[in-house]
């Protein structure tokens, strides 16, 4: 099994429609970061881990078909971050591929539940296989099989989400939207504010833009005052024509100063609200005067 951090897999699928029984979609955002531990498995699981090469064995017996246990993870050919573990792959009658899903229930079902549905759909949407069996072993003593067709507009509902759900909040590590059973399961430190969609790609998207030519604007800014600093040397002032382009004067405290005086500096600073007024978050530089 690959490292389930790289991908959102079969079983996991539901939460991100919001009908997995034990995961909401927060709680795998988490997970996948690193925020959070996976939950342990629960009894049912344990149980299906132990009874899977039984369920095989027996669904083999009934139909003296093949069993191909090997090579059981699957990556979408275009999407590597949608994945998916299989139990087994065999064939139909007509020799045609076929994923096996194997599942143990303590009680019996009607139809087949939403989740398992959702994550046999999410197979065959990796693998490119439309055709699935649903092999469960009833109160452990009763083995039933279900028929699943792969139905293609489904697969196309599970690749948006998973695209939107990776791009959107796992890339970004911008939480989903959380349900009332995520806030009852994980304290929210006091004083927290829940970011919009809106302040979240500030921060997340523009921000980082924003800041990066700021950045690289402020090394420039830097380079031509150190450059003219080195023309004028012992200097203080800086001519051309009947123009003073700039003054290196010492202050009070004996430092010096450059003071650049060219007119368009002056124009441009005119017509900011606030001249003054340094952006940087590395401290203020000294602005041209």
């Amino acid at each position: 099994m690959k490292d389930r951090s790289t991908y959102i897999g079969a079983s996991e699928s539901a939460a991100l429609f919001g009908v997995h029984p034990h995961l909401t979609a927060y709680e795998l955002w988490a997970i996948k970061l690193g925020q959070i531990s996976p939950p342990p498995p629960n009894e049912a699981m344990l149980w299906g881990q132990i009874l899977q090469a039984v369920i095989l064995a027996a669904w083999k017996n009934i139909h003296r078909r093949p069993l191909l246990r090997g090579h059981k993870f699957r990556r979408h050919p275009r999407y590597k971050f949608i994945g998916c573990n299989l139990d087994a792959l065999s064939t139909d009658a007509n020799g045609n591929p076929v994923i096996l899903e194997c599942k143990v229930s303590s009680r019996w079902w009607d139809s087949i539940p939403e989740h398992y549905w959702i994550q046999v759909q999410h197979q065959m949407y990796v693998t490119g296989i439309p055709r699935a069996r649903l092999v469960v072993l009833f109160a452990g003593i009763q083995l039933e099989e279900f028929e699943v067709a792969y139905s293609t507009t489904m697969g196309q509902t599970i690749e948006n989400a998973c695209i939107d759900f990776w791009n959107n909040y796992i890339l970004k590590k911008v939480p989903p939207p959380m349900k009332l059973k995520d806030f009852e399961r994980y304290a929210i430190p006091e004083g927290s504010v829940f970011a919009t969609e809106e302040i979240a790609q500030l921060i997340t998207q523009r921000y980082p833009e924003v800041l990066q030519r700021y950045t690289e604007a402020l090394e420039q800014y830097e380079c031509i005052r150190n450059m003219i600093k080195e023309y004028m040397g012992n200097a203080e002032a800086l001519l051309y024509g009947s123009h003073i382009l700039a003054t290196w004067k010492r202050s009070a405290n004996g430092a010096r100063r450059l003071v650049i005086r060219s007119p368009r500096v002056h124009s441009v600073l005119s017509e900011s609200s606030s001249p003054n007024v340094s952006p940087s978050p590395f401290g203020d530089p000294t602005l041209p005067q």
